[in-house]
């Protein structure tokens, strides 16, 4: 009798041909589960059997079943890469937003350590000293623009009116001669 198993299992360690056989006897299941429906209704015999054994024992198919083997020993590995990458990733994942986190406590931590520092220096009379002489200067530097601006716009005035003159244009008497606008 013809040993497939022997012609498609190489060792004990040999996954695609475990799988090739595998995919053997499923075809073979196949096979004597439709015999009866294509050979009115007989069940396969011994010598049917062989020859069944005989075919697949062909090298072309023998190479059929072995490359279907190695195919379905290729994915599920890259299938089983693909999980223990997804898992691994997830971890990856956690670790890196724990760092994060972790980086972000100390950021915190160092802001409120600069605030706290910046109060306590805020706590003696010559920080205080300071920033109100600052705001002071600042004070009397806003009064001292609006002043030049107002002073300006009056001696702005006066030129304007000067010239309004020279030129004979006397708007104050224009609009008394004209009288209010509305009645």
């Amino acid at each position: 009798m013809l040993n497939i198993y022997a012609e498609l299992v190489k060792g004990d360690y040999d996954v695609p041909g475990a799988l090739a056989y595998a995919v053997y006897k499923r075809s073979k299941a196949e096979w004597r589960a439709n015999f009866p429906s294509t050979h009115y209704g007989d069940e396969p015999t011994l010598a049917d059997e062989a020859e069944f054994i005989a075919i697949c024992m062909l090298p072309e198919n023998l190479a059929n079943l072995k490359q279907r083997g190695e195919k379905l020993a290729r994915d599920f590995a890259a299938k089983s890469v693909e999980e223990k990458m997804e898992a691994i990733e997830a971890v990856v994942m956690q670790s890196e937003v724990i760092r994060g986190i972790f980086v972000l406590d100390d950021r915190i931590k160092q802001g409120f350590a600069s605030i706290e520092k910046k109060l306590n220096e805020k706590k003696t009379l010559r920080a205080w000293g300071r920033d109100i002489v600052t705001a002071f200067i600042a004070g009397l530097g806003v009064i001292l623009a609006v002043g030049l601006l107002f002073n300006g716009y009056v001696r702005f005035a006066a030129i304007n009116a000067a010239a309004e003159k020279a030129v004979g244009i006397d708007l104050e008497t224009q609009q008394r001669k004209a009288g209010p606008l509305r009645k």
